[in-house]
């Protein structure tokens, strides 16, 4: 992942490669797709032009925390392209929205603040919202590369902690094989992004009636973001 600031306005890139070898015969190179996350100026409604959501709560709180600028940005520039994948685009409004029902989803399950969420995902739209939503519920993110072996990424989930696996279609044969061993893992929290599969919940039945508003969390400065296995790349 790479950020490149063009003026006023940030560009985030985001390369996620897919395995060599993978169905189909195509190269890594012929699988990675350029996905990219454009933001606008960034604005805070909290300085001078009204609050922004997740604000009006917390006066004590100077900090404006990344969920609340997404919200800001979905308010101001609903249309105006987010994500563009492809051909495949996602607007503000449709991604603050999309992020809202997979943090309110998480929430309502009771997983928050230290709850660690893997995902294992490849170069779709729908990749960034889902790594976000866990954000937006406060919980930790866990990404995990597509470029693992099955004990790798077994290794990887269990030291994390993870108890919720959020897994693409495509790559849900790279758990099948350690399945058993992901013993922290309840079984209606594999999580597929797509249509239900055996063993695994349909992402659509995990949001369930989950609204998309912002969810009814606090956050702080120390909340755990993220946890990032690197050989020292990255």
């Amino acid at each position: 992942m790479r950020a490149r600031v063009d003026g006023m306005n940030q560009t985030m890139v985001c390369l996620i490669a897919a395995r060599p070898g993978q169905p189909g015969g195509k190269s890594q190179t012929e699988d990675t797709q350029e996905m990219t996350v454009v933001t606008q100026p960034a604005l805070s409604d909290r300085t001078g032009s009204g609050e922004s959501e997740g604000a009006l709560d917390r006066p004590d709180d100077i900090h404006v925390y990344l969920p609340e600028i997404w919200a800001v940005h979905a308010r101001h520039f609903p249309r105006k392209d987010a994500i563009v994948c492809g051909a495949d685009r996602l607007s503000w409004r449709d991604f603050d929205q999309a992020m809202n029902r997979l943090a309110n989803a998480l929430h309502a399950r009771g997983l928050g603040r230290d709850d660690k969420v893997a995902v294992l995902l490849g170069n779709e739209v729908m990749t960034i919202p889902v790594m976000f939503g866990v954000v937006k519920a406060r919980a930790c993110l866990v990404p995990l590369s597509a470029m693992l072996t099955p004990d790798q990424l077994a290794h990887l989930i269990t030291d994390s902690g993870a108890t919720t696996l959020i897994v693409a279609p495509g790559l849900i044969d790279r758990i099948a094989p350690v399945r058993e061993r992901l013993d922290r893992v309840a079984p209606d929290r594999f999580v597929v992004l797509g249509p239900e599969q055996p063993g695994w919940t349909a992402y659509d039945a995990f949001l369930g009636e989950a609204p998309a508003t912002q969810p009814p969390v606090r956050y702080a400065l120390d909340d755990p973001f993220n946890i990032i296995y690197s050989s020292g790349t990255t």
